[in-house]
C-alpha cells in the first residue's frame, strides 16, 4: 500500500493520503468503510438552506444581468474593512459619537492616519 503521510509545519503527521484505487480496493473488502463513505457523501440540506437556494437562483434567471462582478464584490469587501477601521479609529480618537456628516469624518480621519482611500 502506497500511502502519503500529511505533516504539519512541525513534522507531526496530521493525516494520511490514500491513493483512490487503493481506497476502492479497501472498501470493496471492508463493509463498514462503504456505509461510513455513503453516510459521508450523503449529505442532505435543510428544507431552509434548499429554499435560499432556489430563491437565489429564481432571482438570477428572472434577471440574469443584474449580478455583480466578483472582483468588484472583494472591492466593495475591502472598502467596509476601511469603513471598520475608520470606525475603530474614531472611537479611539474621542469616544464619542460622530456628530458631523460621516463621509466628512471619514476623509479626516483617512487623512489624519495616512489611509490611502
Amino acid at each position: 500500500m502506497s500511502l502519503h503521510f500529511i505533516k504539519d509545519n512541525k513534522g507531526k503527521t496530521t493525516g494520511v493520503f490514500i491513493p483512490i484505487e487503493e481506497w476502492e480496493t479497501l472498501k470493496s473488502e471492508n463493509n463498514d468503510l462503504q456505509k461510513v463513505e455513503a453516510e459521508e457523501s450523503n449529505v442532505e440540506l435543510e428544507s431552509w438552506q434548499k429554499q435560499i437556494i432556489n430563491d437565489r437562483l429564481n432571482e438570477y434567471y428572472a434577471n440574469p444581468s443584474n449580478v455583480v462582478d466578483f472582483d468588484k464584490t472583494l472591492d466593495g469587501i475591502s472598502q467596509w474593512q476601511k469603513d471598520e477601521v475608520t470606525k475603530s479609529i474614531v472611537d479611539i480618537d474621542n469616544g464619542t459619537a460622530i456628530t458631523e456628516d460621516w463621509e466628512v469624518t471619514r476623509k479626516k480621519l483617512f487623512k489624519k492616519h495616512n489611509i490611502d482611500e
